[in-house]
């Protein structure tokens, strides 16, 4: 990260799950990264209603086939976005306006 950049609070319920999220100088710079190691492929986040909080955010996997790939950009609705991940897999979630 950048100067400026600080950790935030960021919790998941999922077993097999961890996550870090990471707050920017601008009030919408957003970073979640997290480790998959099994569980549920499915999952939502759940993010504070803000007025700077992400319109969408991009996902990128690494995984055994891909290394840091953006594989899609994943809509925020009422400030909660569903994703898919593979079985074992480290995310990053970039927060975009």
């Amino acid at each position: 990260m950048r100067p400026g950049w600080r950790r935030i609070a960021a919790t998941s319920e999922a077993s097999g799950l961890i996550v870090s999220a990471f707050q920017g100088p601008a009030p919408d710079a957003l970073v979640l990264v997290g480790v998959k190691e099994g569980g549920p492929n499915h999952f939502e986040i759940d993010l504070p209603q803000t007025g700077s909080a992400p319109a969408s955010w991009d996902l990128y996997e690494t995984t055994r086939e891909l290394d840091c790939r953006r594989v899609s950009t994943v809509s925020v609705h009422d400030g909660r976005a569903e994703i898919e991940l593979p079985a074992e897999a480290v995310f990053t979630l970039v927060g975009r306006s």
